[in-house]
């Protein structure tokens, strides 16, 4: 940040940090981002739903390809529009995703085909529009 670059790439900036603390640095880097308008684009495991609220834009990927890219707020929707898998009421979206994409799961694995063609299809004409 102090060479005040247009676009912030971050690999897990809250990586052992308290649930609290996190939140600070991802609403901190969301103002950044707002405010003097700069991109910022993080990895994070396990976000919790406060943080989880905070992302304007989400990417999920399995087996290093792509089957989610868009708004975060639309990420539940598409999972249960495109796959009937719905997140429940209550839960955190970002556990619901590790649960839907778990590699360990013979049925997760056996939608990764179609993960990938509904991505193919829907998310990618978007995207490269």
């Amino acid at each position: 940040m102090i060479s005040d670059p247009a676009v912030l790439v971050l690999d897990e900036p809250t990586s052992g940090l308290d649930s609290l603390t996190s939140f600070i640095i991802v609403r901190h880097l969301k103002m950044v981002a707002e405010k003097e308008g700069k991109t910022v684009f993080m990895t994070i495991h396990q976000p919790n739903s406060e943080i989880y609220n905070l992302f304007d834009n989400l990417i999920l990927m399995v087996e290093g390809r792509f089957i989610y890219q868009g708004p975060a707020q639309d990420a539940p929707d598409y999972f249960a529009r495109n796959f009937g898998l719905e997140c429940p009421e209550f839960a955190n979206p970002a556990d619901y995703f590790m649960t839907i994409m778990h590699h360990e799961d013979p049925v997760n694995v056996k939608r990764y085909p179609h993960y990938f063609e509904a991505y193919d299809s829907q998310c990618a004409p978007a995207i490269e529009a």
